[in-house]
């Protein structure tokens, strides 16, 4: 994820209190600064919509 902001990318997490294992979410929220934190299905909705 710090890469992908580096290179001014996107960076999207699911809501670690929706995860069965926060750990991988919990790493990249400490690692970086996340753009959106989602639900799986706001991810789904939010992923559709882009233009």
């Amino acid at each position: 994820m710090r890469e992908v902001k580096r290179q001014g990318g996107l960076t999207i997490v699911q809501d670690p209190e929706e995860c069965q294992v926060k750990t991988m979410t919990s790493s990249a929220i400490s690692a970086t600064e996340i753009d959106k934190i989602l639900s799986a299905d706001k991810i789904i909705e939010f992923l559709v919509n882009l233009k």
